[in-house]
């Protein structure tokens, strides 16, 4: 799915925030409206910048992040020419440790205190990118 496409399905799901009229065969309610929408609307840009925050408090380091991201990354054209490495193992260890994150989180078993940081997530940590205390 493009993404025009799901910035169309998030902002028809939140016509709240919107002064446009309901599009033929579009949705036009307020089902994508978050905690009453007390903190305005959100994007598709906000999903992909939590995740990328919980892959950096899990312990991802940040090539691997912006990889999974399929950002241009910047450099020489030399070093674009010649490093080809796609990270494929490397990014899929990073979704398996997000989607394990968010299982949890979604849960029915998952505690959420009201004083836990959404980003302190030190049980979920790659133990192989742990630094000791």
């Amino acid at each position: 799915m493009g993404h025009e496409v799901v910035s169309k399905q998030v902002g028809d799901r939140q016509v709240r925030f919107k002064n446009s009229k309901a599009l033929s065969k579009r949705r036009h309610d307020d089902t994508l409206v978050l905690d009453y929408g007390q903190n305005g609307n959100w994007t598709q840009h906000d999903l992909r910048r939590t995740g990328a925050t919980m892959m950096q408090a899990l312990g991802i380091s940040l090539d691997v992040i912006d990889r999974c991201q399929n950002h241009v990354l910047a450099g020489s054209r030399v070093r674009r020419h010649y490093l080809h490495h796609d990270y494929a193992e490397e990014k899929k260890h990073a979704w398996n440790l997000l989607g394990d994150r968010l299982s949890a989180v979604l849960s029915s078993t998952y505690e959420h205190t009201p004083n836990e940081s959404m980003l302190s997530f030190p049980a979920y940590a790659a133990p192989e990118t742990r630094t000791p205390s």
